[in-house]
């Protein structure tokens, strides 16, 4: 099992403004973590990364 991180924005009911939202998940291959996010979020964007690339993103914050 790998791990992904799962991106995405959701859109409230009492905002206009989305808000960036992220999950970890493991699946056995990258289509499987897109399935598991598509039933998660039911969205039509969704960013899979893997785990490596959370280390980036936490050092450029």
């Amino acid at each position: 099992m790998k791990k992904y991180i799962i991106l995405t924005y959701l859109y409230g009911d009492e905002t206009d403004r989305p808000e960036l939202v992220y999950n970890e998940v493991e699946a056995k291959s990258l289509e499987e973590a897109y399935e598991y996010a598509d039933v998660l979020y039911n969205c039509d964007k969704i960013v899979i990364l893997k785990k490596d690339l959370i280390k980036l993103l936490k050092e450029l914050k």
